[in-house]
């Protein structure tokens, strides 16, 4: 029987294509969908402009390319469709 030298290589290099073919034809794993970012906005709708504010702010950001984000609060504002608020009495921010 005779011996081959380059039986090793061989073994090496069909060892690889065949891991080179399964990597290329392997389903590809769908990444999970990001968290919304959450968003409680604040602000006095008073002397703001007539009509829902949030609603303005709402469409501002997703024009802007912002489409993963969630009103967040324990009111609904009245005139803007499922986009929560929160109230609070006499808070200042201040920066």
């Amino acid at each position: 029987m005779r011996s081959t030298p380059h039986l090793p290589f061989l073994r090496i290099l069909l060892t690889l294509l065949l891991l080179a073919l399964g990597v290329t034809f392997a389903p590809a794993v769908a990444a999970a969908p990001a968290a919304p970012v959450r968003i409680m906005p604040l602000g006095d709708s008073i002397t703001g402009s007539p009509g829902c504010w949030r609603s303005v702010l709402w469409t501002r950001l997703r024009s802007a390319g912002h489409s993963n984000i969630d009103f967040v609060g324990t009111l609904s504002q009245q005139g803007c469709p499922r986009r929560s608020t929160a109230t609070t009495r006499a808070t200042a921010v201040s920066s």
